[in-house]
């Protein structure tokens, strides 16, 4: 077997992309399961191909309505949770790409993360992780969403309802709402 080329591989994932591998897969597998987790009471919890691609369309068109354009970056700062994967889908549904950040990373982590990407929107799980962004916080829309099962810490501060029920701030002419 010969060695394989950059243009090889260039021409086997022409026109491919994991946005449009995934609604592929919803087409032919959607019955299948696609994610499972360990619940809160012990036992699994799952969804289908055709359920996460429903969830990551609505969140697509969420995002699209917060003004994220294919070529933007979207910072995802939640734990290991079900709701991340459909998130992260919908950003790459959008065109845009996701930016994940370890939600153990520091504040000056955070910051450069942030800033350094340029990212437009942010998906936060909760107010502690907000908490880490800082100056960025002007730079970017925010958006907080409930996750489907909440971390069982009684010091968490509850999440707050996504972007349907946030408060706007502008940042001046030009630029882009924040939503917090």
């Amino acid at each position: 077997m010969g060695s394989v080329t950059k243009a090889d591989i260039d021409q086997l994932v022409a026109e491919r992309t994991v946005a449009r591998e995934f609604v592929d897969t919803v087409t032919q597998h959607g019955d299948r399961t696609a994610l499972r987790w360990m619940q809160p009471d012990g036992n699994l919890g799952s969804i289908t191909f055709t359920e996460m691609g429903d969830k990551a369309a609505r969140a697509a068109a969420g995002l699209r309505s917060l003004g994220v354009v294919p070529g933007d970056r979207v910072v995802l700062m939640m734990r290991n949770i079900p709701e991340f994967h459909w998130l992260d889908m919908a950003v790459l549904l959008c065109g845009a790409t996701p930016v994940s950040i370890y939600n153990s990373s520091s504040p000056d982590q955070v910051e450069y993360l942030v800033g350094h990407c340029a990212a437009v929107v942010a998906i936060v799980e909760n107010a502690d992780f907000l908490a880490k962004f800082g100056v960025f916080l002007r730079a970017c829309c925010v958006v907080f969403f409930q996750p489907v099962y909440p971390r069982l810490d009684s010091r968490d501060k509850p999440a707050q309802p996504a972007a349907d029920k946030c408060q706007q701030r502008g940042n001046g002419p030009g630029d882009r709402d924040n939503v917090h």
